[in-house]
């Protein structure tokens, strides 16, 4: 369903990203003065990232970039699989067309097993499950656990928690049906890069949003986790702390006014008392107590000076240290990832995780092939 409706917009969004090239632009180029970026409004009103009714040119020329990066991802195959590996593809966990994950599972692997989630990045505004990294993927299902990559809701349609709640669903779906699936209840843990770490810490310190009266068998299922890790993840999302932490330059951040539906910076820096207490809601490092599970984090230790360096800033990592320490939860900071690469940082990720799910601490390895 979801797929049909992607190879619809496909030729359309490809027609606007073609439309932007060759004319010529000016900063204040908008939909207010340039008929064909009204145009464009019109056909992709998901391209006002801010919300307030007007096509800006850098929001025209971030459109299209994301277009054409999310046309990449789909066009990506998937990623080989370890031998016996089984993917379960597209399963529904909510009503939304984007609550649907992909489950994999390993072959031969102790029953039941641990789960490990994965929650893509991008702002909250795009992104998909197939972006999964193949390495982390194969990593933990040598290790005889399974792994879940969920969709979510988008704050472009859905502002926050909507994004939140649907992962907590996610989780809370696949707990309900553990047994079908031989997967453990009690071992599930959670991990993503950017807007997904900050989603996977957000589930690892809330409390459990299980309802126990609720008509719904998945509803009442817990929501906890037995550890998580984040790449460059997001501690708070609350916009006084981000210019408190980060400086004016974080908010430049397309995802911050619609992330909570806001037409303009003075809505979140002078919130309703309403609108404050749903910061807090949002952010991870509101949630800390003493019983959380341990957790691991990575960020680069020199960030470049800009909009993108300060979003994924390794200040996240260390305001939560700090808190965590305060009430003497474990947690790894690692902010040394401009000085390793990608497979040394989803070795130490698994391997951490491996061993607060108590799996095996080194990947079992292909049984050799009988002459």
């Amino acid at each position: 369903m979801g797929s049909c409706r992607l190879k619809k917009f496909l030729p359309l969004a490809l027609v606007f990203a073609v439309s932007l090239a060759g004319a010529v632009w000016t900063d204040e180029t908008t939909s207010k003065n340039s008929v064909r970026l009204e145009r464009a409004l019109k056909r992709f009103p998901n391209a006002d990232a801010n919300g307030d009714g007007i096509l800006t040119l850098e929001e025209a020329r971030e459109y299209r970039k994301r277009v054409q990066v999310e046309r990449r991802a789909r066009q990506r195959p998937d990623a080989p699989l370890i031998a016996g590996a089984v993917k379960h593809a597209d399963l529904r966990y909510g009503p939304h067309a984007r609550n649907v994950l992909d489950l994999y599972l390993p072959k031969d692997a102790a029953k039941p097993m641990p789960l490990v989630v994965f929650i893509h990045g991008g702002g909250f505004i795009d992104g998909d499950k197939g972006n999964v990294s193949p390495i982390i993927l194969n990593q933990c299902l040598r290790r005889g656990a399974a792994v879940a990559a969920i969709n979510y809701r988008f704050i472009t349609t859905d502002p926050f928690p909507a994004s939140l709640h649907d992962a907590a669903r996610a989780v809370q779906y696949l707990r309900h049906n553990a047994a079908k699936h031989q997967i453990d209840p009690k071992r599930f843990a959670a991990f993503g890069g950017s807007a997904g770490g900050g989603t996977s810490l957000w589930l690892a310190l809330h409390d459990d949003l299980a309802d126990p009266s609720s008509d719904d068998p998945v509803a009442r299922a817990s929501s906890r986790l037995v550890c998580a890790g984040a790449i460059a993840g997001q501690t708070t999302y609350d916009p006084r702390e981000l210019k408190e932490w980060l400086g004016d330059i974080v908010l430049q951040h397309r995802s911050v006014l619609p992330l909570y539906g806001a037409k303009d910076l003075d809505e979140l820096l002078q919130p309703t008392p309403d609108r404050a207490k749903l910061f807090q809601e949002c952010s991870p490092i509101h949630h800390v107590s003493a019983d959380d599970p341990p957790l691991i984090l990575f960020y680069r230790g020199e960030t470049t000076p800009d909009v993108g360096g300060a979003i994924h800033s390794k200040v996240f990592g260390e305001r939560l240290k700090a808190a965590l320490d305060a009430v003497g939860v474990l947690i790894v900071l690692r902010a040394d990832m401009d000085k390793t690469d990608d497979a040394a940082v989803a070795k130490e990720l698994v391997a951490f995780l491996a061993k607060h799910l108590g799996v095996a601490a080194t990947p079992r390895k292909p049984a050799p092939k009988r002459e």
